[in-house]
């Protein structure tokens, strides 16, 4: 009797783990069934869609509220406040715009080019100038037609000051005796030790190494309108030369 039990019991085991390994099938032809749907598109549309059957009321706003707050700045957020620009700012702004219009053509670019090499050279020259210690008349020395001499630095000691003076007053050359005078004057500063002359010293050299002295505003006035004069070809009169010609007499007084 009991092992007929367990045969019956088994049998019914063994129904019961088959009826779970084997899928349930629906009365449609062809559809799983999982997780309580049916995979059919048109049953999960009906299950999962739901429309909405409420009513919208459309609202809408009057164009004169919509201008009002665009034209305010609080609800402006987008807006980009540049701060305003003085006039160094426009001019290199304008001269910016002006190069990059040049540059925007062959001919313009040759030009700049060349510009800019004139330039550096220039630039170059003058630190040359500045370094080595050379003045203009080292580099450009002008000639006497008159006197026949160098009227640079290097002739301090051995030009005639009187004599050359003279010749140059009265021939009218006022500038080539003002420049004489000035040269007599540094040759007594450097004769009494008020100046260590060189060659290669500029004016603003003899200025820089008598800032001190009692003369010096004379000296300092002189020089101006000795440079004016002869390296800036200002043209020169008796009467203006007369007032110079009597300054170099109370500078040379108090040397």
């Amino acid at each position: 009797m009991k092992p007929l039990v367990l045969l019956l019991c088994g049998c019914l085991l063994a129904t019961v783990l088959q009826a779970q390994l084997v899928p349930r099938q629906d009365s449609t032809k062809g559809h799983r069934y999982h997780n309580g749907y049916f995979n059919s598109p048109k049953l999960l549309s009906e299950k999962l869609l739901r429309y909405d059957s409420s009513v919208v009321n459309e609202r809408s706003f009057k164009p004169s509220t919509i201008d009002r707050y665009k034209q305010d700045p609080d609800f402006n957020y987008e807006r980009l406040v540049e701060p305003p620009q003085s006039w160094w700012d426009r001019f290199w702004a304008w001269f910016w715009l002006k190069v990059a219009e040049v540059l925007s053509t062959p001919e313009g670019k040759t030009t700049l080019w060349t510009v800019f090499t004139l330039l550096a050279i220039a630039i170059i020259i003058y630190f040359i100038n500045r370094v080595t210690g050379m003045n203009k008349t080292s580099l450009f020395g002008k000639h006497s037609g008159a006197g026949g001499y160098t009227t640079g630095v290097e002739d301090i000691h051995g030009i005639s000051f009187d004599e050359e003076i003279a010749k140059a007053k009265a021939s009218g050359d006022y500038r080539l005796a003002l420049r004489l005078m000035y040269l007599k004057a540094l040759k007594k500063m450097s004769d009494t030790s008020q100046i260590s002359w060189q060659i290669n010293k500029t004016n603003t050299d003899y200025l820089n190494e008598t800032s001190g002295k009692t003369w010096f505003p004379v000296f300092r006035s002189l020089t101006f309108s000795f440079e004016y004069a002869w390296y800036g070809d200002l043209p020169l009169n008796k009467e203006h030369f007369t007032v110079l010609e009597n300054q170099f007499i109370e500078l040379d007084h108090q040397l």
